[in-house]
């Protein structure tokens, strides 16, 4: 059945040079996110081994924190991704995670968004 889908989707963006170039700036914006992330994680991993030697001061322990915080965010979204409709499901926990006021998108993606809506009303 996954191959099925697989087969679908490669006829789809084959065919279709709006989807291709789509497909194609999804995958480019990925990797500067997991990039972005990688970096932002090895500087918070440094900042804690500062931080054993009592060698970081307030505000890195505050930024490194808040980058746990992401990956935990990073890691909760990789879970929902594997849910079946996926591609509806995710929009929904989104928008109900923003209704009872907490955010689960991570600070790296969730900048991106707000840049593409200012963007798009001017």
């Amino acid at each position: 059945m996954k191959k099925i889908y697989l087969l679908i989707f490669i006829y789809i963006v084959g065919h279709s040079r709006l989807l291709r170039s789509k497909f194609v700036f999804g995958l480019k914006e990925l990797k500067r996110v997991l990039h972005e992330e990688s970096t932002e994680s090895i500087q918070m991993l440094e900042i804690y081994q500062r931080m054993l030697k009592k060698k970081a001061s307030d505000d890195e322990i505050l930024w490194a924190n808040s980058q746990f915080r992401d990956i935990l965010k990073t890691v909760g979204l990789g879970a929902l991704l594997i849910l079946p409709f996926a591609p509806l499901t995710l929009p929904f926990f989104i928008k109900l995670s923003k209704t009872l006021g907490f955010n689960i998108l991570p600070s790296s993606i969730k900048g991106k968004i707000i840049q593409k809506k200012s963007d798009n009303q001017s």
